[in-house]
């Protein structure tokens, strides 16, 4: 991707849409070096999931959240990647944004 200006659409894939069609958008901005720790393998089963690092935060709204990063590599067809993360809320949500 080269440096410039980019536009994206967000819709519904069935092109409808309401208050209960919500979406997140998370950008990601940044050059070739990775700024997230790697995951560790063997993590190819649940018992080995690499725990995340989760950050405690406010928003700009007051609002509490945690957050967490990782990166991981599919190293063939067979491999599979567990993580682990605490959720920390009574009642929570998670939005994972994976490319």
């Amino acid at each position: 991707m080269n440096s410039g200006n980019y536009m994206f659409e967000l819709s519904d894939g069935d092109g409808g849409g309401s208050r209960d069609h919500w979406f997140y958008v998370f950008a990601l901005i940044g050059d070739e070096d990775s700024s997230y720790p790697d995951e560790e393998e063997s993590n190819d089963i649940a018992v080995l999931a690499n725990p995340m690092e989760m950050e405690d935060l406010t928003n700009s709204a007051d609002k509490e959240f945690t957050r967490g990063y990782m990166e991981g590599f599919t190293d063939g067809a067979s491999d599979k990647d567990w993580f682990s993360f605490n959720a920390p809320y009574e009642e929570n949500y998670a939005v994972m944004c994976m490319n």
